[in-house]
């Protein structure tokens, strides 16, 4: 064998050694072996006993110890839209509605406030006094000072009007006039009867206009019929406005009433019976001003 041959047996050895070599430096599921796995393994354990509870379970294992995203640059990116790059659904979106906030006497489950510009209030008072005209005098006075005026007035009685929002200052007033022995204060709802009273007059009105385009139209026959019904109708008509109006004045105008009793100026005096007969002999009634039962 001559040199030369030997010196290229020489070369494809090597180049057969520097492939396998590179061949085991290539290959990532081959276990490594060697002074350096004993430090892997440390550096596994270390992970596990420093990772966070991820899993909630309460005991620190390796699936704590899965690498997850540590920053926002570390998390999946997501386009304008909001989805996950890569073709990724995004969770569907909460689409319920939010509920209407609940206003202050609902949210408690009471009733609105009643509506108090269709009652018609009233008083009845009766007074003790010293004198009765005065008292009379008084409670007159008292209506026109408050807007009102005077409906009637009797010899120990008066009754006044005035505007249902001076209603109860001028009860306040009335008070002070003299002692109260009696007080009957009500308020009437005609709500019903002046809806009712006013849906009857648009009807009444109505029939009005077709009875008129009848007469129009009608021979004399018929006439006198539709011309008996139309004066019905009219008379109708008036009597409920008159009804409307004086419910409006009931409701504008309150009405007080008060009544005077005299008061007695001087005491009655004691009529007792004494116990001993001979008290009277001695004239004892006569000194304590005392009036004997006999």
């Amino acid at each position: 064998m001559t040199f030369g041959r030997l010196t290229v047996i020489a070369f494809v050895l090597l180049g057969l050694m520097g492939c396998a070599a590179r061949g085991d430096a290539a290959s990532p599921g081959r276990p490594k072996t060697g002074a350096s796995a004993p430090y892997q393994r440390a550096s596994a354990e270390t992970a596990v006993r420093d990772a966070p509870d991820r899993d909630s379970d309460g005991i620190l294992d390796k699936n704590d110890a899965m690498p997850g995203p540590s920053s926002p640059e570390e998390a999946p990116s997501r386009n304008e839209l909001g989805a996950p790059a890569g073709g990724a659904k995004a969770p569907p979106a909460d689409t319920k509605k939010p509920e209407p906030a609940k206003e202050g006497p609902r949210a408690e489950g009471t009733e609105p406030a009643h509506d108090t510009s269709m009652l018609i209030y009233t008083a009845r008072i009766t007074l003790a006094v010293y004198q009765v005209e005065q008292g009379l005098a008084a409670v007159e006075k008292l209506a026109k000072d408050m807007g009102g005026y005077l409906s009637l007035k009797r010899d120990r009685e008066i009754t006044i009007r005035v505007p249902r929002n001076r209603f109860e200052p001028t009860l306040a007033a009335v008070d002070k006039i003299g002692d109260v022995l009696h007080r009957d204060i009500q308020a009437q709802d005609v709500t019903d009867e002046f809806v009712d009273t006013e849906i009857r007059i648009k009807n009444a009105r109505a029939m009005q206009v077709r009875l008129k385009a009848l007469l129009e139209k009608a021979p004399v026959k018929e006439a006198l019929e539709i011309e008996k019904e139309m004066r019905r109708v009219t008379d109708e008509i008036e009597l409920l406005e008159g009804k409307l109006k004086l419910l409006k004045d009931k409701i504008a105008y309150s009405t007080i009433t008060v009544t005077f009793e005299a008061r007695g100026s001087t005491i009655q005096a004691t009529r007792i019976k004494l116990p001993f007969p001979w008290l009277t002999r001695l004239g004892l009634p006569t000194l304590l001003q005392l009036s004997e039962d006999r």
